[in-house]
């Protein structure tokens, strides 16, 4: 199948042509064929890949009490885990202090939130974001068994900035001052 028909098989999900660009674009339906004219992508993994089922954000929250950060950039599909994760770990200077402030909250209450990197919703990559630096630096570890719940699944953020961040209930006299 095509790139253009491979997109297409993608639209119904929601994902315009360049979304569907970008998922092939990081390998989520296997390397392509190089031919003259076109890639070529395996049908029955661009269909696995249009029939992977959704999670909701109740479903979310109730897996991840603490919060969620979603990095929604671009992940390079041949780097090994490690490499990415390092690679998304930086350039968060774009989130408010307010919600750094919050997160370090949550993280030294619970210990760590889930990270979860997604291309157009594509659950790609995840980790436990343990301690914060710099103002724009995620310290990420390997995730937790959350995690299972969530690889193979899409996480539709909708359009917005490079990150959403939902963060659990926190109450006063639960964390330790900053």
């Amino acid at each position: 199948m095509s790139a253009r028909e491979a997109c297409a098989a993608l639209s119904p999900l929601g994902l315009s042509r360049g979304q569907g660009q970008r998922v092939l674009a990081a390998g989520l339906a296997g390397d392509p064929l190089r031919t003259r004219s076109a890639l070529l992508y395996e049908e029955r993994l661009v269909r696995a890949l249009a029939e992977r089922p959704t999670i909701s954000w109740p479903e979310v929250h109730e897996l991840c009490a603490a919060g969620v950060f979603v990095s929604r950039r671009t992940v390079d599909p041949t780097r090994c885990p490690a490499e990415q994760i390092e690679a998304l770990s930086s350039g968060w200077g774009s989130v408010s202090p307010w919600s750094w402030w919050e997160m370090g909250c949550q993280i030294r209450t619970h210990g760590s939130i889930a990270f979860v990197a997604t291309v157009a919703g594509f659950v790609v990559l995840g980790g436990d974001i343990v301690g914060l630096r710099d103002g724009s630096r995620l310290l990420i570890e390997p995730p937790g068994e959350w995690f299972g719940s969530f690889e193979g699944h899409r996480l539709p953020s909708g359009p917005g900035r490079p990150w959403v961040l939902r963060l659990g209930t926190l109450r006063l006299g639960q964390h330790a001052a900053t």
